[in-house]
């Protein structure tokens, strides 16, 4: 491995460490999500399935820079021999390339979570537009960087005669532009789920605590601002194996967080079960009464008018859609009737919104609503 330097710097250990705590942090919390999904919830849908492709690829990321700091990462290039610099330069470009697909995977199923909660339309269709703008956005860069170099492996071995590669402004350039993409969904998807529960019935310790996981995606945003910063100071830097070890510190750290704040916002309903105070959805005793419109069409948008009181007496008023049950429906919702009812008489139900769970008392007004909720469309 020694080269014709005689230094001793070396920072690999960091790498080390990082990839270790965060390859623990994230194998428990996605264990948790997906013992409360398959066992819980029995709600195993397609958010948790682009999760477990987002912790394979985490996986792998961490897999090919703790290989490269074997091989050398973390050293200065005059430390290393030929052989060495190339194959911790291949091992850093991997690791590159499996983050942009980490957190593509990541986005959209943090984007697949939030549409299973989303009731109100416009909710619904901004995560679906944001869902194709980082697909798009994504791919297009991934394969900017897997080509950024002809022959590809003319990125990590410089020994390759008459290659041709972009140019440093270039691929500052695109680092900028998958950074923009991601903070500004890491923002989008931090904020918007706020609006989108304070709604719902809750107590406010646990509002507090949904709110400090979601606040978890801003933090994501500045471990972007950071790497950011590293990657643009390497530039066209020849001791790119010792330069860039924060920048590939950072590069871990990001996902990291993100696969543990996503995992752990879905757990309430494990929280629920151990009877955790504070974690019940609906306060004793608090009901809400929904009046079902008559106009109920299956794929149709329709107004369900929730009016009901909350802990200090205060209407409020809620607007849910078929849309919404059908995704409740699909999604281990719980719909459950005490007793019959005719058209204008009362049923009662427990619904459970991905483990925010209320019960409400519903005035049929209509004979195919009554029949919607206890089968679905």
């Amino acid at each position: 491995m020694t080269g014709s330097g005689s230094s001793t710097d070396y920072n690999g250990y960091q790498l080390v460490a990082v990839a270790i705590t965060f390859l623990t942090l994230t194998y428990i919390s996605i264990t948790l999500r997906f013992f409360v999904r398959l066992k819980i919830t029995k709600a195993f849908a397609a958010d948790d399935w682009l999760m477990l492709v987002a912790q394979i690829i985490f996986t792998l990321s961490c897999s090919f820079i703790l290989r490269g700091v074997h091989s050398g990462i973390g050293r200065h290039n005059a430390d290393l021999n030929l052989s060495n610099q190339i194959e911790g330069l291949k091992w850093q470009a991997f690791a590159t390339l499996s983050y942009i697909a980490n957190m593509l995977f990541i986005k959209l199923s943090i984007a697949l979570f939030l549409l299973r909660i989303a009731v109100q339309r416009r909710y619904v269709w901004i995560l679906r537009i944001s869902m194709v703008i980082i697909a798009i956005w994504s791919v297009v860069i991934w394969f900017y960087d897997l080509f950024q170099c002809i022959p590809v492996q003319a990125q990590w071995d410089f020994t390759i005669k008459g290659a041709k590669c972009v140019s440093g402004p270039s691929f500052i350039a695109a680092a900028y532009s998958i950074s923009v993409m991601t903070i500004l969904s890491d923002w989008l998807y931090a904020l918007l789920p706020i609006p989108m529960i304070w709604s719902v019935q809750m107590s406010i310790q646990t509002k507090v605590t949904v709110a400090f996981i979601l606040s978890l995606g801003i933090f994501a945003s500045v471990a972007t601002l950071i790497r950011l910063k590293y990657i643009v100071e390497l530039g066209n830097n020849s001791d790119g194996l010792y330069t860039g070890t924060t920048a590939m510190v950072w590069t871990l750290v990001e996902p990291g967080v993100a696969i543990t704040a996503a995992c752990l916002v879905t757990i309430r309903p494990l929280l629920r079960t151990l009877k955790m105070r504070g974690f019940e959805s609906t306060p004793a005793g608090q009901h809400t009464t929904l009046t079902l419109r008559n106009d109920i069409t299956g794929g149709h948008w329709s107004t369900i008018s929730s009016h009901g009181k909350d802990g200090q007496g205060q209407s409020h008023k809620r607007n849910l859609s078929v849309s919404a049950l059908e995704r409740l429906n699909g999604s281990g919702s719980q719909i459950t009737s005490e007793g019959s009812a005719g058209e204008g008489e009362a049923e009662e139900y427990e619904m459970d919104e991905s483990g925010i769970t209320k019960t409400v008392h519903v005035n049929v007004v209509h004979g195919r609503a009554s029949s919607f909720l206890k089968t679905g469309p």
